[in-house]
């Protein structure tokens, strides 16, 4: 019985040739062979175009959109676009281990998952990848226990998009949810159309640290993951309150995040400094006394208690 095709998209806009090249190549590298990969130009204005018409294989293709609708609006447009019966994300200037896409789908094979999800490596920018690391234990958990394991950060799943297989009719039932944050705003809307979820810590996905990140910096649109946070909080309450603890602790965090940047970056910005600390005193209680949340946000709260919001 042959294989289902599985679907690469590679969201792209103005990325740069260079890691464009050697996304595509990635992926069209995977020892699994039955995939298509297809490249969504979203309203790129550099030679995007040019940098796809290298490649001679047949498996790949382009989705060429009008006009930007950024990184959500490229991953719906070519899931709806996909014939695979599965898909996978590659944002255009991270890559794939060869055995990724095989190693997935020998997972969901295995344990009936609609989604299995590996671990991440983080590289350089263009850095040579490692040899495979070698098969480590697979893990097959509930939707509610896989989202709580990313909310609580604790280094096991997380909520990019990435480094992921799903059934392509989950992302067709629920599409990634435009604007800012749109990972973290979606990931457990798609997880709780699931069965059940398989993941392995092996890094079969290369994610590149790029120092310039915006993530690494503070501007207003940053805050926006408040909004998300707070939202995801009210969903919780809402669908699953056993994932209210786990929401919470998120929404904490994100306001230890945003204060720490805005402090590191010598921001002033005294509405969204106290939203953050509003946050904090809801939540800080919670999250101290509950097993799961990491150490981190633990002494976050304890400086808290101690003055340390007057300082930030």
């Amino acid at each position: 019985m042959s294989r289902p095709l599985v679907s690469v998209v590679v969201p792209a806009y103005n990325v740069g040739t260079a890691f464009l090249r050697d996304a595509i190549s990635s992926a069209l590298g995977q020892t699994y062979g039955n995939l298509e990969v297809i490249v969504v130009n979203d309203a790129s204005t550099d030679n995007t175009m040019e940098c796809v018409g290298e490649f001679a294989d047949p498996r790949l293709r382009v989705i060429d959109l009008p006009e930007n609708r950024g990184l959500s609006g490229a991953r719906n447009a070519g899931t709806e676009a996909a014939s695979g019966s599965w898909v996978t994300f590659l944002d255009a200037d991270d890559r794939m281990m060869p055995e990724m896409t095989e190693r997935l789908l020998d997972m969901a094979d295995t344990t009936g998952a609609d989604i299995a999800c590996c671990g991440f490596m983080r590289t350089r920018p263009r850095a040579i990848l490692p040899e495979s690391s070698g098969v480590r234990p697979v893990l097959t958990v509930s939707p509610e226990a896989a989202i709580a394991d990313a909310l609580y950060q604790t280094g096991s799943l997380n909520n990019s998009a990435c480094g992921k297989l799903y059934r392509r009719e989950l992302c067709l039932r629920q599409q990634w949810i435009e604007g800012w944050f749109e990972d973290l705003r979606t990931f457990y809307r798609i997880f709780l159309l699931a069965g059940r979820i398989a993941w392995t810590a092996e890094p079969l996905y290369a994610y590149t640290v790029n120092p310039a990140s915006y993530m690494q910096r503070f501007t207003p649109g940053r805050a926006v993951v408040l909004d998300v946070t707070e939202e995801m909080v009210g969903y919780m309450e809402a669908h699953c309150p056993e994932l209210v603890a786990a929401a919470s602790d998120r929404a904490l965090s994100a306001a230890f995040n945003i204060l720490k940047l805005m402090r590191a970056n010598d921001v002033k910005n005294p509405e969204v400094a106290a939203r953050c600390k509003s946050i904090i005193r809801r939540y800080r209680c919670r999250s101290l006394f509950n097993r799961r949340v990491r150490a981190k946000n633990k002494l976050a709260i304890l400086a808290s208690y101690l003055g340390g919001l007057h300082l930030l």
